[in-house]
């Protein structure tokens, strides 16, 4: 719900930047479609690999994942930066318009570096069953940190439309380090045990 909650704030400074933040956020759920299907097959191959019992297996293929990750999310960074402008232009002829989105869409673009590492390692953390691990860093990274951060940029220290993203995207690289040395202190083998485990129960209620 962050964004449906966020949108309509950003409405009571002005219809120019409500217009910019529609025009971005469509730009946005457009750009990550890949990375968040990148992360999807990443949570199936490492949770299926944990499930075969193949620790390391998994740990390949969490290194695969963020190595495609971090050169996805490099090129979609390069590409966004250097074509802001074109992109605020294909969404509306509005000058106005367009010079609060492109500032932002370049920032955007600068951020997807950690928030395509965000996203992966967080499906990663879903494919190998720490679901709650991963709710709690995500809800941390947006109501914690960019909720609070926007809300004091834009309002209490009247800074503007671009300040207000840069609290948004502040929240997932805050978190980052997190989900990093989460990730780096992973024992696949306790996984892959809790795992087997879990199947072994299931096993004797189906019998």
């Amino acid at each position: 719900w962050f964004w449906e909650v966020i949108s309509p704030l950003v409405g009571l400074i002005g219809a120019n930047e409500l217009a910019a933040q529609v025009s971005i956020v469509n730009f946005i759920m457009l750009v990550f479609m890949p990375l968040a299907s990148l992360g999807m097959a990443g949570a199936t191959v490492v949770g299926m690999a944990i499930g075969e019992g193949s620790r390391t297996k998994a740990a390949n293929f969490v290194v695969a994942v963020l190595a495609t990750t971090v050169g996805l999310g490099g090129c979609i960074a390069l590409l966004v930066g250097l074509g802001a402008s074109v992109i605020a232009a294909l969404y509306t002829p509005d000058t106005d318009v367009q010079s609060l989105a492109t500032p932002v869409i370049r920032l955007f673009g600068l951020a997807t570096l950690w928030k395509s590492l965000f996203v992966s390692i967080g499906a990663i953390f879903r494919g190998t069953g720490r679901t709650k691990f991963s709710s709690a860093v995500t809800s941390a990274a947006y109501w914690a940190i960019s909720f609070p951060l926007f809300l004091f940029f834009g309002f209490v220290l009247n800074w503007g439309f671009f300040w207000m993203w840069v609290g948004i995207c502040v929240g997932s690289l805050a978190v980052l380090p997190i989900y990093a040395h989460a990730l780096y202190y992973m024992d696949f083998q306790v996984l892959i045990d809790e795992r087997m485990q879990a199947n072994a129960k299931k096993a004797v209620k189906k019998a």
